[in-house]
């Protein structure tokens, strides 16, 4: 990468969208003349694409075919195909890639409907992650910021969905990401932490970080690896841990007020939780980002117990095991990134966080998506990553709110009458083709 010797200032503090409830989005201007659109703001991804409907390559007078157009691209449970090009992006008025590589979608599968909220994704992550273009000819936002001034950082300030404060994306020299940034932070020092390879390449904003778990002793200051997503609406636990983190968290009053269904794990919105945290060590100071019930407990709905009638309000446990190879991360995703304030170093390949001002607001829902509030919520709507997908339960697969179940408003028709051990994704007879989450003993 090169430097740039201007002395011409580049920098720009953009206000990000939370209308979806579910993710984040960055209005831009694509290609010449210029269409806006808003794209989801991705750290744990490198690749930029809009969908065709929104940006159409052909009509932009400054767009150019690479080598190799066609490609796939998969996340998690869900897919995109299109043909790159390279285009101008502009984030306002100052802050302008000329040949960005840019994914013209044509075929989505598995991922949040295109157009209702967002239009695309901007991906943040380090360039080598990009599965567009060949090795050693990336274009993704990192190498064009490095080629335009190497020097420049971008800082990301996530606010809850109900928050009054914004939400913000700025890039411009350390200064001026910090001034612009003053609002998002405590006005104390951050911690500078260097980013940590991830088999055997530097792909992600990677980190080095201490997990403490309520009272449990194992799992009492325990070393991971953390990456740092804000395409991830949850927090990612890796398999290995995944059952001491979650007894840990849930005292064992509580356990008897959440079950598992559908891949995750809801309990009672009154069920009591520990707390979690995350502690981060710089070169002489130490940051520890703490999260109580309000963080770990979301997506509040109203629910129907079918054998008593009674409405029950259930929350989603903000937590869902992963596995991603040899290096075991956490992935800390909106969930934690709303507690903090991060900048990020291309150059000399850091992180620095700040803590933001406490905001606890209320437990964040998906009324956005419900047409009347007034009326029992007939449809639970999981945000377990971006690309997992919204899924509409319709019941609980197993555990002891076995009995509970949502009435689905366009799935009735498969409601199980009792809400069967297998749930909806199984057959009762067949254990192998059942979802566990997790035995939730000691």
């Amino acid at each position: 990468s090169s430097s740039s010797s201007s002395s011409t200032s580049l920098s720009i503090v953009a206000k990000l969208s939370s209308e979806s409830q579910v993710f984040y989005t960055l209005p831009v201007e694509v290609g010449t003349p210029p269409v806006p659109v808003q794209l989801a703001v991705d750290t744990g991804s490198a690749d930029t694409w809009a969908s065709n409907m929104a940006y159409s390559p052909e009509r932009s007078k400054t767009s150019r075919k690479t080598k190799d157009d066609k490609f796939t691209v998969t996340y998690g449970m869900g897919s995109i195909s299109g043909h790159e090009v390279l285009d101008r992006l502009c984030i306002g008025d100052d802050v302008c890639t000329p040949d960005l590589g840019i994914l013209s979608v044509t075929e989505s599968s598995g991922i949040p409907p295109l157009g209702t909220f967002y239009d695309g994704l901007f991906g943040l992550a380090l360039p080598p992650t990009s599965e567009l273009g060949p090795t050693g000819e990336k274009h993704t936002f990192g190498s064009e910021l490095l080629h335009t001034r190497d020097s420049l950082k971008f800082g990301l300030c996530l606010r809850n969905f109900n928050s009054s404060s914004e939400s913000l994306f700025i890039v411009g020299e350390m200064e001026e990401v910090l001034e612009e940034g003053r609002n998002c932070t405590q006005g104390g020092p951050g911690v500078t932490i260097p980013v940590q390879a991830f088999a055997g390449a530097y792909k992600y904003w990677m980190v080095l970080t201490d997990v403490t778990v309520g009272q449990v002793e194992a799992l009492q200051k325990v070393p991971a690896y953390a990456l740092l997503d804000s395409g991830t609406t949850f927090l990612g636990v890796p398999i290995t841990l995944i059952v001491q983190l979650v007894v840990g968290i849930l005292p064992e009053s509580s356990r008897p007020l959440c079950g598992s269904f559908m891949g995750a794990l809801a309990c009672r919105c009154d069920a009591n939780v520990n707390e979690l945290s995350f502690s981060f060590k710089g070169s002489d100071t130490l940051l520890e980002v703490r999260l109580m019930q309000e963080d770990l407990l979301t997506n509040r709905v109203r629910a129907k117990q079918m054998n008593t009638g009674e409405y029950l309000d259930i929350c989603r446990l903000a937590v869902q095991p992963v596995s991603l190879g040899g290096s075991q991360p956490f992935i800390l995703g909106d969930t934690f990134l709303r507690h903090t304030y991060l900048v990020h170093d291309l150059k000399n390949m850091e992180v620095t966080i700040f803590p933001q001002p406490e905001d606890r607001s209320s437990v964040s829902s998906f009324n956005a998506f419900l047409q009347n509030d007034d009326q029992p919520l007939n449809e639970l709507f999981l945000a377990a990553s971006l690309f997992a997908g919204l899924a509409v339960l319709a019941c609980l697969a197993a555990g002891p709110l076995a009995t509970l179940c949502l009435e689905a408003a366009e799935a009735r028709e498969v409601l199980l009458d009792g809400c069967g051990v297998a749930g909806a994704r199984g057959s009762s007879e067949d254990p192998e083709s059942q979802v566990p989450y997790i035995q939730v003993s000691e």
